[in-house]
């Protein structure tokens, strides 16, 4: 069995740190467990739960910046935000619910560590965006700290960018400063019906670009539209294209008048309110529309050109028990597929992101199927060389998460 620790201190990091480098044995690093089901299953000697680091150390909303300590449950982290009418502007993905475990929420270390974010990415940025500064300690067991909490910190070379989305495996971070920014007043989805995926894709692709400022733009086949309208008149077979409009009561109104008018008349649309509209966003946003079929072993993201979609779902199309949706204006495409399916399917839908320049990555799987097909796409040696010099730069002696993205 291995060792437990939950350090209470960064110098009790420090100390574990060197402490398992002398005796020559791995760590794995987690912040409250609610995403141990990504990556590949870790046999190491000690774990490291970060979850008794926890509390908000510093928060500034005219500043618009908070100081947290790791540990600290995002649940914790977006109530204090909307006290005071601010959020998470990325909008994190919960992870708690496709991996089954208790921490729902998780915490805003691993939010950070795992670079998640949500359907609001292609308007606001990603997690690594909105990260100001750090403080860890790495696999030699030296504490460092990189930016700060002003935005326009130019200092030195920017850490805590690098360190978001390694997933444990470069550092264990002990604090982390992020930006945060005024939350909307009120959230409006406009729904098209029945379209195409290359009609909605285009629709997508032109607000988008438009100057409407729209923030959720998603395409659900009627596989799985259909769990979640309520509309006389509409059969089972009827997709939905997703529009979100967020800002002032004002504001939305005007800018839902604008974008209708964008929209042929012979389109059949409805409006869908504030308590609907943040339910469906939230089940995109944590890939939890695929739970209406039950179990739904293996999941993958596709990051793309949101012009190849089209190109891809073809090619899936024909698989039976295969759904799947666009999220991200088209950037993003979520699947899930039936774990018989998964090691001859995955290759080739690698082949074809790769011919449009997208990446993919394995996010639910058992580990046999994570083994055969890698949780990310085939990178270029170059890519792996670079990987490996980074790896050895912070965590010489592979302590800190060894082997779980399988990428060095």
């Amino acid at each position: 069995m291995p060792e437990n620790f939950t350090p209470v201190s960064v110098q009790q990091i420090e100390e574990l740190l060197k402490w398992t480098l002398s005796e020559n044995k791995t760590l794995t690093v987690k912040g409250r467990g609610g995403k141990t089901g990504f990556g590949h299953l870790m046999e190491t000697d000690c774990t490291v739960s970060l979850e008794k680091l926890s509390g908000i150390l510093n928060y500034d909303p005219a500043e618009l910046v908070m100081q947290a300590l790791p540990g600290t449950p995002l649940d914790e982290i977006e109530a204090a935000l909307s006290a005071n009418n601010q959020h998470l502007a990325f909008e994190p993905m919960r992870l708690g619910q496709l991996y089954n475990t208790h921490a729902e929420s998780g915490s805003i270390g691993g939010t950070f560590m795992a670079n998640l974010s949500g359907p609001r990415r292609f308007k606001a940025g990603a997690a690594r965006d909105h990260i100001l500064g750090i403080k860890a300690v790495n696999g030699r067991g030296q504490a460092y700290q990189s930016g700060g909490m002003v935005i326009k910190n130019v200092t030195g070379y920017d850490m805590s960018k690098l360190l978001t989305g390694s997933w444990g495996t470069l550092s264990i971070i002990t604090e982390v400063i992020f930006k945060v920014l005024p939350a909307p007043q009120t959230s409006q989805s406009l729904c098209v019906l029945n379209q195409q995926p290359e009609a909605a894709l285009a629709l997508m692709t032109k607000l988008a670009q438009s100057p409407h400022d729209i923030s959720g733009l998603a395409y659900l086949p009627g596989d799985l539209s259909k769990h979640y309208l309520h509309y006389d008149g509409i059969d089972d077979d009827t997709s939905l294209t997703m529009i979100r409009l967020e800002g002032s009561v004002l504001s939305v109104a005007e800018r839902l008048k604008s974008v209708m008018r964008l929209i042929p008349h012979k389109w059949r649309t409805e409006t869908m309110q504030q308590e609907a509209s943040q339910q469906l966003w939230t089940s995109i946003r944590d890939v939890s529309v695929f739970t209406i079929f039950g179990n739904t072993p293996v999941i993958m993201k596709l990051s793309i050109p949101p012009a190849a979609a089209t190109a891809i779902t073809d090619f899936i199309k024909a698989s039976a028990g295969v759904h799947w949706y666009m999220d991200a204006a088209g950037g993003w495409l979520w699947i899930s597929m039936p774990e018989v399916l998964a090691t001859t399917l995955i290759p080739g839908i690698r082949q074809k992101v790769a011919m449009h320049g997208g990446s993919a990555v394995l996010y639910s799987a058992i580990e046999k199927i994570k083994k055969t097909v890698g949780i990310f796409s085939p990178q270029p040696a170059a890519l792996v060389a670079l990987n490996k010099r980074i790896k050895e730069s912070f965590d010489p002696g592979n302590i800190l998460n060894p082997g779980r993205l399988g990428l060095v």
